[in-house]
């Protein structure tokens, strides 16, 4: 098959990890595979190329630059003609709807990868590109959604899923492995001394990711356990952003928490953390963030939002959104369980991962649907 990748950009980001995870694993697998990107560069162009696949950046100047970048993207595509235009996120699904030239035998895959959004957080154009997402839905070839919980929010309001599949992410656990010789390094750069147990929220800074919630609930712990290290890490999570310092202020965790903004060495940063907190309020899917912190030994505490109860089972903690009471209980069971059998804890939790969440079941799941569509397309359907 000849595909065709449409996406913003390549990073840095979960969805632009699982892009190149799946661009690079398809190419490897005799498929030849292009990338196309609104944007140059990103954390992950390299991971495409390794392998082989293309990248192409449409060399978009900004959001109002319309017409030369579609104009690229329609002479990529007729050049090209791919078997398959797969898109990933709202913006790209549109606009592989509504701004690609019709290609023979070409078929639209669209990728859905959040669930349970809450849009009145957003500026208008995010609002109104879900709902035209939505509309459009019922012309895709078929909707791939990383999560089951997804499938049913999107099936709930309006968009068509008649054809549609669940492809869980996959977690490259090469990557993300424990590393003794990375935690440890990590941590002195953290200046972690012994005894304290480092608890990550990794995430950039944004209204579904409820950091009000977590530094409540960090606060309430850190009463009764004074041995306790805070570490975030994402997009605009660091000492310039007010509203986050703010946070930190009120909560009384001054000097207790390290911001440490957009980093590009996370299998470290998750190796040298003792436990992975997700607390998010809304629209997650299949948060990367726990597969990946796991399959690096890290157990997790998220909130029962996306596929995250699915992903983390019983090695870790689940909790309701939004309740930091709740949020902090569960951080303190999980570093009882880690005092008590810290191999045992790491271990299932890494386990979990390379048992249900691999980057292989990932590449097998794609690439059998879009065989699967093409051949259909190719007896006339």
């Amino acid at each position: 098959m000849r595909i065709v990748f449409l996406a913003r950009a390549l990073g840095p980001g979960g969805a632009e990890r699982q892009l190149a995870l799946m661009a690079a694993g398809l190419q490897r697998r005799g498929h030849d595979v292009i990338v196309a990107t609104f944007y140059p560069g990103g954390t992950f162009r390299e991971m495409v190329t390794s392998a082989s696949a293309r990248h192409v950046s449409l060399e978009k100047a900004g959001r109002w630059d319309v017409v030369g970048f579609l104009l690229r993207l329609r002479g990529l595509l007729r050049q090209e003609r791919p078997d398959i235009l797969y898109s990933l996120l709202p913006p790209a699904n549109i606009i592989a709807y509504c701004a690609t030239p019709r290609v023979a035998g070409m078929r639209r895959v669209w990728g859905i990868r959040v669930s349970n959004m809450e849009h009145g957080h957003y500026d208008w154009l995010a609002r109104l590109s879900y709902a035209v997402e939505r509309d459009l839905s019922s012309r895709a070839d078929l909707i791939i959604f990383n999560a089951r919980s997804g499938y049913r929010f999107a099936a709930a309001h309006g968009m068509a899923v008649g054809r549609s599949a669940v492809v869980p992410n996959g977690i490259d656990t090469a990557v993300f492995a424990p590393d003794e010789a990375a935690r440890r390094q990590v941590r002195d750069a953290w200046a972690v001394d012994d005894g304290v147990h480092v608890v990550g929220m990794i995430g950039r800074f944004d209204p579904m990711k409820d950091h009000a919630t977590f530094f409540a609930a960090a606060a309430s712990v850190f009463r009764s356990r004074p041995n306790l290290l805070f570490v975030l890490a994402g997009n605009g999570v660091d000492e310039g952003t007010a509203r986050l310092t703010e946070l930190i202020r009120m909560n009384g965790l001054s000097g207790r928490v390290l911001l440490l903004g957009q980093r590009h060495d996370m299998p470290a940063v998750m190796a040298g953390l003792d436990i992975l907190c997700l607390s998010s309020a809304f629209g997650e899917g299949f948060p990367n963030v726990l597969g990946e912190a796991m399959a690096a030994g890290t157990p997790c505490v998220a909130t029962d939002i996306g596929d995250s109860r699915e992903i983390v089972g019983d090695t870790g903690e689940i909790v309701t959104p939004g309740d930091p009471r709740a949020l902090s209980d569960a951080l303190d069971r999980l570093l009882r369980r880690l005092e008590r059998a810290p191999e045992d804890v790491r271990a299932s939790a890494r386990a979990r991962i390379v048992e249900n969440f691999s980057v292989d079941r990932l590449i097998d799941r794609t690439e059998e649907l879009l065989d699967r569509l093409t051949t259909r397309s190719s007896e006339g359907d």
